[in-house]
């Protein structure tokens, strides 16, 4: 893959990081090699997501924020908290009871309740280009 110092890109934690002692440590790790490897300075890091396979989803993305400071976009914060509103979903009574549970609602996941459907792309979509421009990559 060829990388160019002067794109933006974005990595995705999203729900795939290994879970074992030190996942997140290896991760930084991964992903501060490619900086460093490729000069890259204009990048976003995108927070864990899925509480259902990461019980310390939280503690994780705490790890990545102190990390990446204004690199970090906390994805899963937002999917708590205004993702349903902003993609025009009506909260069901099983998305209001996985919110009080500190999960993704059902209605932005798939079957297998740990990857985004169409609207949770969506909104990922959106949130990674806000981003970007409040950082300054785009306008």
């Amino acid at each position: 893959m060829d990388f160019n110092a002067n794109d933006s890109y974005v990595f995705f934690v999203g729900q795939n990081d290994p879970y074992y002692k030190g996942s997140i440590f290896k991760t930084i790790n991964n992903i501060n090699a490619i900086v460093k490897k490729y000069n890259i300075n204009k990048y976003v890091v995108v927070s864990l997501t899925s509480k259902r396979r990461y019980e310390i989803v939280d503690d994780m993305n705490d790890v990545l924020k102190e990390e990446y400071k204004d690199h970090y976009l906390d994805f899963r914060t937002y999917l708590l908290t205004n993702a349903l509103k902003d993609a025009g979903i009506q909260a069901t009574k099983q998305d209001t009871t996985d919110i009080t549970q500190h999960k993704i609602p059902r209605s932005l996941l798939n079957q297998d309740l740990f990857t985004g459907n169409k609207s949770f792309n969506d909104l990922l979509a959106n949130q990674i280009n806000e981003k970007m421009k409040t950082v300054g990559y785009l306008k």
